[in-house]
């Protein structure tokens, strides 16, 4: 499997939003020992990526959600999810729906469906994540 640099996992995110994304100051944490290296990449270049759209009306750039989540956000969610539901990995970002997406230990990404109680796995890497959801 290829390394995959945090410029390209911000060129495919950019991409797969047909450039409608918006990046942010990069995350002043130093240590983030509690996240992936290839998230904790892409957060040292912008500290979460929003999805944007124009406003109809006032052609004004909004953000719509979260592509990926700012540091603390990651922290926070993956706090929860683990002690409420004993998810093992990390919440980078969520379907829209509620259903957060988790980067595993072993580097897959799954959805976890909290009504069910279910994680759906939708790739086998980040990098594929990010080429798996520009197709749907």
């Amino acid at each position: 499997q290829k390394a995959v640099n945090k410029m390209d996992y911000i060129r495919k995110i950019s991409e797969m939003y047909h450039e409608n994304i918006s990046l942010y100051p990069p995350c002043q944490t130093k240590s983030v020992l509690d996240v992936p290296a290839e998230i904790t990449s892409i957060l040292h270049i912008s500290d979460g990526i929003c999805e944007t759209m124009a406003n109809p009306e006032t052609g004004e750039v909004m953000p719509i959600g979260w592509i990926i989540y700012p540091y603390e956000m990651i922290r926070s969610d993956t706090a929860f999810y683990k002690a409420e539901y004993k998810i093992d990995g990390v919440v980078f970002s969520d379907d829209g729906a509620g259903n957060p997406f988790v980067l595993k230990p072993d580097g897959t990404v799954v959805c976890f469906n909290a009504i069910d109680d279910e994680e759906d796995k939708v790739s086998n890497s980040l990098s594929d994540f990010w080429e798996v959801n520009h197709r749907l």
